[in-house]
């Protein structure tokens, strides 16, 4: 439905007074919608500051600051579009916004900072379809889907994305007959040694790659199978890119004798050679254009034909919009209300004693006054904190435990900021899964192959939640969940065991998993638990 464009003289009058009379139609429509997107801000402005925050401490999302004036800079390059139609709230969106709210205090329940950012942004298109139409919605998709941009997400995409550059870099290595020795996420070559690291696994690129193709696409494309296809190979191409300027970069170094390619020349070939990625990228993209021909008959078929209305007042119900903006708002509000009442009120402290932790072990292992492993997790927000080393005459195991009474942002057990070991003093060798029983329940636990200066070692971590232990980050949120909704308490346990090795990995496993048999870890957790 859409107001005719042009009219015979004598309907001039008209035609202005219904021209008047659609613009006060989306006045209207955009105070209710810009209402809505006010108090959406209110009501999740936590969330909102916790984005800001993620953009302005990591360089990889320091993009999120131009995501929103790029997403009002494509909007405002479709308004003609969407002002060929009318608004008209739509109903149905309420029901999702339900879902998004819930969903979102599920995931503050469990302390999943990126749930909660995600269905915050995903709140935002919705409004926009709930308060303004489907019609306006689908002539606005694009800029409303660059929003999800803003999101800080790839942070578990990180080790996998290390362990593939580093293995492509070894194998091109190997095909040019540079000599060169692997050992997890190092490499060395004669002339020196080198890490791929957590800048060198291409996350930054790949991010910049992906925003800019979905730009790109928007302003070249006119069908959704070519922008989509663009978006698709900026997303793996760097992937692979990345690969070759690793390679390039170890390659340059070695027959310069590291006269080129370290230190600030490593960034700048980065970024000279992303560079070139872009260009590339673009060259291939033009070639993948609709030609003016084409594009211009299409243009032409689908025209828009304009369709007189009687009223545009009377296509815009203000009843039905107040209606669906109040429907809209108790909705969002379900989120904030939620954890309110599921507060959790569990005190802050967690105190736990050295004596506490010997008296859960058994007589066959004692405590080492003097020696401290040189190792220590750092687990933030913990309440309380404590690290023992034991040993049994054979090998010593060390043991950390870190507890939280309330979790919250920032505060959080399960978390991919929380690190198991010191990357200055130790680096990662490889990661194993074992099962062993703790305390009767037997549980899949991660392991951690480490490598330093004097010795191997193995770390091996669990979860303790509610009396139940799991070794599953996944697991471990969702218990959390229950425990919150079912006690309102957050409480939990990160445990930490760790023992060194010479010959095999399995030596160190081998004596934690002795330690464990004389440990009353769970009796001591519920004694703690309770103080």
């Amino acid at each position: 439905m859409a107001i005719p464009t042009s009219h015979t003289d004598n309907n001039e009058g008209g035609n202005k007074s219904l021209s008047a009379e659609l613009v006060g139609v989306w006045r209207r429509a955009l105070t209710v919608a810009s209402l809505a997107l006010g108090g959406l801000l209110l009501l999740y402005w936590e969330t909102a500051y916790s984005l800001v925050l993620s953009w302005s401490r990591s360089e990889t999302y320091s993009h999120g600051f131009l995501i929103v004036p790029l997403c009002l800079y494509l909007a405002w390059g479709r308004r003609a579009t969407a002002l060929e139609t009318l608004p008209k709230p739509d109903g149905r969106g309420v029901p999702v916004l339900w879902m998004l709210a819930i969903l979102w205090l599920l995931g503050h329940l469990a302390s999943v900072e990126l749930v909660e950012q995600v269905t915050f942004i995903t709140m935002v298109p919705v409004l926009v379809w709930t308060l303004l139409g489907s019609k306006v919605f689908r002539s606005m998709a694009v800029p409303l889907g660059f929003l999800s941009f803003a999101v800080p997400f790839g942070d578990s995409l990180v080790p996998p994305l290390q362990d593939f550059t580093t293995a492509f870099t070894v194998r091109a290595l190997e095909l040019t007959g540079i000599p060169v020795y692997w050992e997890g996420r190092f490499l060395e070559v004669p002339t020196g040694r080198w890490e791929v690291s957590e800048s060198c696994s291409g996350m930054r690129y790949i991010i910049a790659s992906v925003v800019f193709g979905f730009v790109y696409a928007d302003m070249t494309y006119r069908h959704w199978g070519r922008r989509l296809g663009f978006v698709l190979m900026a997303a793996l191409a760097p992937i692979l890119a990345n690969g070759v300027r690793a390679y390039l970069i170890v390659v340059i170094a070695y027959l310069s004798s590291n006269r080129l390619a370290v230190g600030v020349d490593h960034f700048i070939y980065g970024w000279f050679f992303f560079g070139i990625l872009i260009i590339v990228m673009v060259l291939t993209g033009l070639l993948w254009r609709e030609s003016p021909a084409k594009e211009q008959k299409e243009q032409s078929t689908s025209k828009w034909v304009a369709r007189p209305i009687r009223s545009a007042g009377a296509y815009y119900s203000v009843p039905r919009a107040v209606a669906v903006f109040s429907l809209s708002l108790l909705a969002l509000a379900a989120g904030p209300v939620g954890t309110a009442v599921l507060a959790d009120h569990t005190p802050r402290s967690m105190p736990i004693s050295r004596e506490l932790l010997r008296s859960a072990v058994g007589p066959s292992w004692a405590a080492v006054e003097s020696y401290d492993g040189g190792w220590k997790p750092k687990f933030n927000g913990v309440a309380a904190e404590i690290q023992e080393t034991f040993t049994d005459g054979i090998r010593p195991v060390h043991m950390y435990l870190g507890c939280y009474a309330q979790q919250r942002n920032s505060a959080e057990m399960v978390s991919s900021q929380n690190l198991l070991f010191d990357r200055r003093k130790w680096h990662w060798v490889g990661e194993k899964t074992y099962r062993m029983t703790v305390d009767g329940q037997a549980i899949k636990v991660n392991a951690v192959l480490l490598r330093g200066t004097s010795a191997s070692r193995v770390v091996m971590s669990w979860y303790w939640i509610d009396g139940t232990f799991t070794g599953n980050p996944v697991s471990a949120k969702l218990m959390q969940v229950k425990t919150r909704l079912v006690s309102q308490t957050s409480q939990g346990v990160a445990v930490a065991m760790a023992a060194d090795y010479y010959a095999s990995p399995d030596e160190a496993t081998d004596a934690i998993e002795r330690f464990m048999r004389s440990f009353s870890l769970s009796s001591m957790l519920k004694a703690l638990s309770q103080v």
